[in-house]
């Protein structure tokens, strides 16, 4: 039985005014005068419930007595109430038939609506004014929490998507690290076994070298015998003997180097 409106922080209406008693809404608002008149008391009303963050009661332009109250969420006001429609007091004739003629209406018949406006004390406009805002709040709370719980679900939602898609491109980043992994640990294995057969080869040339040397000593040994004939084969002979020493001297250099790159291979395997 309680009339209401809603407005915002601006003191725009924002909802349909509702259970309004016959006396305002038949008569008074009947007319474009009375509806801005209306319109002007209830944003008095509703800013000097903002400005001292209290509820207000007073009578409106046309006698009757309304409350207003701010909506506060989170300390901060987003808006008001305002409603009632009661009296505190019998309303006076010459005041009903001074409104009647203001706006156009019969007297008797805004009269008769006056009779049916519900009386109350002021103390009791107040807890009904006190109740609603307790109402209010709590609706406007709970419907501000599901909106953020929405929005935060939404994002966090969002987050773990996004996540999940993160952890499918790590993935498939890893097989392909896997994969390159396995093939560089081939091609290093590759240059194992290829230093292995330098080693081989390193062999056979030392042992070729070494082979060479003893058939250059047995030549000079042969052209000694021969005597004067065998002179120019003893140069040959020195000249192969120094061909097997270097190539003994450069495997055995190209054997070290093989060995530091077995090494390091073996260190980045």
């Amino acid at each position: 039985g309680c009339a209401l409106t809603v407005v915002d922080r601006n003191v725009n209406s924002i909802t349909p005014t509702s259970k309004f008693c016959k006396y305002c809404e038949y008569y008074i608002r009947g007319s474009a005068d009375g509806v801005r008149q209306c319109n002007k008391s209830h944003s008095f009303f509703v800013s000097e419930a903002m400005r001292y963050h209290r509820i207000h009661i007073a009578k409106c332009h046309a006698g009757v007595t309304e409350f207003a109250f701010p909506i506060v969420l989170e300390n901060q006001i987003i808006g008001g109430v305002v409603g009632g429609h009661y009296t505190i007091e019998r309303m006076r004739p010459a005041e009903i038939r001074e409104a009647a003629d203001m706006y156009g209406v019969n007297q008797q018949n805004l009269i008769n609506a006056s009779e049916e406006i519900q009386r109350l004390t002021k103390k009791e406009i107040e807890n009904i004014a006190s109740a609603v805002k307790t109402a209010v709040e709590a609706m406007v709370n709970e419907g501000y929490w599901k909106k953020q719980i929405s929005y935060i679900s939404e994002t966090f939602s969002k987050t773990i998507v996004e996540v999940s898609e993160n952890f499918d491109k790590m993935s498939k980043a890893s097989e392909r690290i896997e994969t390159h992994q396995r093939e560089l640990t081939k091609n290093i294995e590759n240059i194992g076994e290829a230093s292995d057969k330098i080693e081989d080869v390193l062999d056979s040339i030392t042992r070729l070298a070494d082979q060479t040397k003893i058939l250059s000593f047995n030549a000079q040994i042969e052209a000694v015998r021969a005597g004067a004939a065998g002179k120019s084969f003893v140069v040959v002979a020195g000249e192969i003997k120094d061909l097997a020493d270097t190539s003994k001297s450069t495997a055995e250099n190209i054997a070290e180097l093989t060995t530091a790159i077995k090494s390091d291979v073996q260190g980045t395997v």
